[in-house]
């Protein structure tokens, strides 16, 4: 597989119910303050409140460069982004609560939206998605301070969508690729996402040995038979 296309995939991560403990513990120290989205909690101290996964880390020579603490609000849309601020393309996020079924979409622009001039001449004040309204059985909350949006402005009409997942375990993304979150669920969907100094490349190989470097775009039966 060429990287450029990877989308995601899951991360084996040993003594996974201890570290979602650990996170479940820390979590609830940070609350969900309204004025949070995606909010970078790194000097909050993330590594002193997870020893375990810290420790794992360290196995995999993994350099942490932030720790996002992303809140995607109940019956709430994000918009189409990708994130172009993230020190590179992979993220690994973890699943904190609220993830069991919020799903979380790829898009790819549509030609003719590749060739012309991107839509971005009015920036969202929407940076914390679309607000599918109250649901019929729980009063709606208020709505936290609008932001300004730094991502261009797309359109459903804009994309075609690529690819979907679920993460309600370790899960890698190429946070890159133009996506949104669907949550419809009325419970908030909490992930601990980590970005790193080098793009870890090496847990998805573990995964999918075609996208190792010197294999790609190779068959995974290409691929055995050149190691063989």
């Amino acid at each position: 597989m060429d990287r450029s296309k990877f989308l995601y995939a899951p991360v084996s991560v040993p003594n996974w119910s201890q570290i979602h403990q650990e996170m479940l513990a820390w979590q609830k120290k940070l609350g969900t303050p309204r004025e949070w989205f995606f909010h970078n909690v790194e000097n909050l101290g993330a590594l002193d409140e997870m020893p375990t996964l810290v420790k794992w880390f360290e196995e995999k020579n993994l350099r942490m460069a932030e720790c996002v603490y992303i809140i995607v609000r109940p019956r709430v849309i994000t918009n189409i982004h990708s994130d172009l601020f993230a020190p590179n393309a992979l993220a690994l996020n973890f699943p904190v609560t609220g993830c069991e079924t919020v799903r979380t979409h790829f898009y790819e622009e549509l030609p003719e939206v590749i060739n012309r001039k991107r839509r971005d001449a009015k920036r969202r004040m929407m940076f914390q998605g679309i607000n599918l309204g109250p649901s019929r059985t729980k009063p709606p909350e208020p709505e936290p301070p609008a932001k300004p949006n730094p991502h261009p402005d797309y359109h459903i009409d804009d994309v075609r969508q690529i690819g979907d997942t679920c993460v309600n375990v370790p899960t890698m993304l190429n946070v890159s690729v133009l996506h949104s979150v669907v949550n419809t669920t009325n419970r908030p969907r909490i992930v601990f996402s980590f970005r790193f100094k080098e793009e870890p490349w090496h847990l998805i190989e573990e995964v999918d040995p075609t996208l190792a470097i010197g294999v790609q775009g190779q068959s995974p039966e290409a691929s055995n038979d050149q190691a063989e």
